[in-house]
């Protein structure tokens, strides 16, 4: 491990220990990065065999080589973008860069990702602040749902949809449980919020919060749920290929919201970026339930790749402001700051 003064050089740390899946939609986010202007990159790339390869691009990337090797030509003088999706990827190798090697982490700790990791953890931090969430419950094996149909059945640790349906009609809950708990033994029920659904962004900007342009997703009547199709192009074999290119839901920014709706938009997820623990940056989905035009959370998705297919960089290219300004602005405050 080698030690300097810090620099403006990040690594970019992608793949999966884990899982094929996990790497290939690691590596469909850690393409195209916005890279600023005075800034050096390279990239680990971490496979499921347990074999590393480092590179100043994934396109020249060097030799598989142990964990080991890589760690010793790593320098603490430098940031850490993480682009890793699997669970050891959002909580241990987080920690293992941050608070074992010493490195600059851009974005929230790993133990922060632990917790929006488990949706059920974080539905309860976000009420005990005063956050509105829709009615829910772990289901335990062989138990009933207390919850009123239709209602929302998804693996309480799991994202892009996977597992997830909606069940409207008593007949669907037991199929709709068994495809959830193939995903998680945990599996969480919530209200289905009838509405329009909404992406807010949070960064930490000059010392503010500030919220970039909203995302609307079009859910109506004949598409109310956003489906695993809805995000990923998935092949036979279950590999994503790329983003959603066959969604019938689609994605506008700005969201057109009336200024008090906005506002409160704004203030509840400032105050779920807080309640967290978020640092950076943070992503949620919410809920503007039809029947009271009140925002309701849904998740938290602590994710920013920094490249062209992140959700927070298609806010940002809506604004006047350069996007890659904004990333260089993040990168310097996440190296620079005191720890």
């Amino acid at each position: 491990m080698k030690l300097a003064g810090y620099s403006k050089h990040v690594y970019h740390l992608c793949g999966s220990p884990t899982s094929q899946f996990f790497f290939d939609l690691s590596m469909i986010y850690a393409s195209n990065i916005l890279l600023p202007s005075g800034w050096k990159q390279t990239f680990i790339v971490v496979y499921p065999n347990g074999m590393w390869r480092t590179g100043r691009s994934l396109q020249s990337l060097e030799e598989p080589r142990a964990a080991q090797l890589c760690l010793s030509d790593v320098s603490t003088n430098s940031l850490l973008v993480p682009h890793m999706f699997c669970r050891a990827g959002m909580s241990f190798y987080r920690s293992l860069f941050e608070e074992i090697l010493g490195l600059r982490l851009v974005g929230s700790k790993g133990n922060i990702l632990s917790l929006t990791a488990d949706k059920a953890r974080t539905r309860a931090l976000v009420e005990g602040s005063g956050i509105k969430v829709a009615k829910g419950e772990l289901l335990a094996a062989g138990k009933n749902t207390s919850i009123p149909l239709p209602c929302i059945v998804k693996p309480n640790n799991a994202d892009n949809s996977e597992g997830l349906s909606l069940v409207k009609v008593e007949t669907q809950l037991n199929e709709a449980i068994e495809s959830a708990r193939k995903v998680d033994p945990s599996v969480l029920v919530e209200e289905f919020i009838p509405g329009r659904e909404i992406r807010v962004a949070i960064l930490e900007l000059d010392g503010k919060l500030y919220m970039p342009p909203i995302i609307e997703y079009s859910v109506s009547p004949k598409y109310p749920i956003r489906k695993i199709v809805d995000k990923l192009d998935v092949d036979g074999l279950g590999t994503p290929k790329s983003q959603s290119t066959k969604s019938s839901i689609a994605m506008l920014c700005p969201a057109k919201l009336d200024k008090k709706l906005h506002a409160t938009v704004e203030q509840t997820a400032k105050r779920a970026h807080k309640i967290i623990g978020a640092r950076h940056f943070s992503l949620f989905d919410f809920r503007i339930d039809a029947r009271s035009n009140h925002p309701v959370f849904l998740e938290a998705g602590l994710y920013w790749s920094f490249s062209s297919a992140s959700m927070i960089t298609k806010m940002l290219v809506t604004t006047e402001r350069p996007v890659v300004d904004i990333v260089d602005k993040i990168w310097t405050q996440a190296l620079f700051e005191d720890p």
